[in-house]
This record gives C-alpha cells, structure tokens and sequence, in this order.
C-alpha cells in the first residue's frame, strides 16, 4: 500500500471542516460530519493494521530533508 494513505487522516477533515462552512443546513453539515467522520476512522483502522503486521510507513510532506521537513 503506498505510503501516501497516512496523509488522509490529516486531509481529509482539513477539507471536510471547510466543506462544511458553505453547507446551508444543519442537517447536511451532520450528514456530511458523519461520513467524514466514518472514512476518516476507516483509513485509520486500515493504516493501523498495516503498522500492527509489522510494516513501516513513512512520508515525507515536502521535498525537505528530516530535520526541517515534516515526517508523518
């Protein structure tokens, strides 16, 4: 699985909450909360596996080297 899967978690509700500010109603905004929410937690259960089975993921956000860059 390719190591890009660790950035979802931190994605995902990142552009969920903006989403979520031109959303009209109530109901929508926790309809759309909920699933973001669901997915958000599934990708988590998957990258937990994968980590638990022994696997080592990593990723680099930017083209910086460790000391300066962000490690997920």
């Amino acid at each position: 699985m390719s190591a890009n899967v660790l950035a979802l978690p931190i994605v995902l509700p990142l552009f969920t909450g903006a989403l979520l500010l031109l959303m009209p109603t109530p109901t929508l905004r926790t309809i759309i909360a909920a699933v973001s929410t669901a997915i958000t937690l599934t990708i988590s259960c998957v990258i937990a596996s994968i980590v638990f089975s022994g696997e080592v993921l990593s990723l680099q956000m930017s083209a910086w080297p460790a000391p300066y860059g962000i490690t997920v």
